[in-house]
Protein backbone atom coordinates (compact mmCIF):
# COMPACT_ATOMS: atom_id res chain seq x y z
CA UNK A 1 0.00 0.00 0.00
CA UNK A 2 1.21 3.46 -0.83
CA UNK A 3 -0.06 7.00 0.09
CA UNK A 4 -2.55 6.44 2.28
CA UNK A 5 -4.64 10.05 3.31
CA UNK A 6 -7.01 10.41 5.97
CA UNK A 7 -9.67 13.12 5.97
CA UNK A 8 -11.93 13.21 9.19
CA UNK A 9 -13.74 15.51 11.67
CA UNK A 10 -13.22 15.20 15.06
CA UNK A 11 -16.04 15.32 17.35
CA UNK A 12 -15.67 16.13 21.37
CA UNK A 13 -17.90 13.97 23.62
CA UNK A 14 -16.67 15.72 26.68
CA UNK A 15 -13.57 18.06 27.94
CA UNK A 16 -11.30 14.62 27.34
CA UNK A 17 -12.91 11.90 25.36
CA UNK A 18 -13.58 12.90 21.64
CA UNK A 19 -15.16 10.11 18.57
CA UNK A 20 -13.37 10.85 15.22
CA UNK A 21 -14.93 9.45 11.68
CA UNK A 22 -13.84 10.03 8.14
CA UNK A 23 -12.97 8.64 4.52
CA UNK A 24 -9.65 7.55 3.54
CA UNK A 25 -8.50 6.29 0.68
CA UNK A 26 -4.94 4.03 -0.67
CA UNK A 27 -3.29 3.11 -3.16
CA UNK A 28 -3.28 -0.82 -3.77
CA UNK A 29 0.58 -1.77 -5.84
CA UNK A 30 0.91 -4.71 -7.26
CA UNK A 31 4.52 -5.50 -8.19
CA UNK A 32 4.43 -9.08 -8.73
CA UNK A 33 6.50 -10.50 -11.24
CA UNK A 34 4.81 -14.02 -12.42
CA UNK A 35 6.03 -16.89 -14.27
CA UNK A 36 2.68 -17.00 -16.56
CA UNK A 37 4.24 -12.94 -17.42
CA UNK A 38 0.98 -11.31 -15.90
CA UNK A 39 1.06 -8.51 -14.18
CA UNK A 40 -1.67 -6.32 -12.78
CA UNK A 41 -2.67 -2.49 -12.19
CA UNK A 42 -2.24 -0.18 -9.00
CA UNK A 43 -5.79 0.54 -7.93
CA UNK A 44 -7.03 2.78 -5.48
CA UNK A 45 -9.65 2.01 -2.51
CA UNK A 46 -12.05 3.92 -0.74
CA UNK A 47 -12.18 3.35 2.93
CA UNK A 48 -13.77 4.86 6.42
CA UNK A 49 -12.32 5.24 9.80
CA UNK A 50 -13.83 5.48 13.49
CA UNK A 51 -11.80 6.11 15.95
CA UNK A 52 -12.40 6.68 19.87
CA UNK A 53 -9.80 8.79 22.14
CA UNK A 54 -9.02 10.33 25.56
CA UNK A 55 -6.86 14.18 25.69
CA UNK A 56 -5.30 15.24 28.85
CA UNK A 57 -4.25 18.51 28.86
CA UNK A 58 -0.79 18.31 30.78
CA UNK A 59 -0.93 22.64 31.60
CA UNK A 60 1.74 23.68 29.90
CA UNK A 61 0.74 23.81 26.23
CA UNK A 62 1.50 19.91 25.77
CA UNK A 63 -1.31 17.07 25.97
CA UNK A 64 -1.08 13.65 25.30
CA UNK A 65 -3.69 11.44 23.54
CA UNK A 66 -4.53 7.80 23.59
CA UNK A 67 -6.91 6.34 20.55
CA UNK A 68 -8.21 3.45 19.49
CA UNK A 69 -9.05 2.84 16.12
CA UNK A 70 -11.27 0.88 13.32
CA UNK A 71 -10.62 1.19 9.66
CA UNK A 72 -12.23 -0.74 6.67
CA UNK A 73 -11.48 -0.54 2.84
CA UNK A 74 -13.74 -1.92 0.36
CA UNK A 75 -13.13 -4.84 -1.72
CA UNK A 76 -11.76 -4.51 -5.37
CA UNK A 77 -11.10 -6.88 -8.68
CA UNK A 78 -7.40 -6.38 -9.93
CA UNK A 79 -7.10 -7.95 -13.68
CA UNK A 80 -3.54 -8.84 -15.81
CA UNK A 81 -2.65 -6.20 -18.15
CA UNK A 82 -2.30 -9.21 -20.61
CA UNK A 83 -5.00 -11.49 -19.99
CA UNK A 84 -8.14 -10.21 -18.62
CA UNK A 85 -9.41 -13.97 -17.66
CA UNK A 86 -6.50 -14.00 -15.41
CA UNK A 87 -7.99 -12.15 -12.03
CA UNK A 88 -7.26 -11.43 -8.14
CA UNK A 89 -10.34 -10.33 -6.19
CA UNK A 90 -9.38 -8.67 -3.06
CA UNK A 91 -12.38 -8.83 -0.16
CA UNK A 92 -13.23 -6.38 2.30
CA UNK A 93 -9.96 -5.29 4.41
CA UNK A 94 -10.18 -4.09 7.93
CA UNK A 95 -7.90 -3.25 10.57
CA UNK A 96 -7.68 -2.12 13.96
CA UNK A 97 -4.76 0.05 15.98
CA UNK A 98 -4.29 1.85 18.87
CA UNK A 99 -2.12 4.95 19.07
CA UNK A 100 -0.54 7.20 21.82
CA UNK A 101 0.50 10.22 21.10
CA UNK A 102 1.89 14.01 22.89
CA UNK A 103 2.16 16.96 21.54
CA UNK A 104 1.98 20.48 22.43
CA UNK A 105 0.13 23.12 21.39
CA UNK A 106 1.18 26.56 19.43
Amino acid sequence: FNDLTTIYARFAINDAVYLKAGMMSVEAETNEVLGTGSTYEDKTLSGTMLALGFEHDLGTGAFVRGELNHMEFGGETFKSTNNSDNTVVVEDIEGYGARISIGRTF
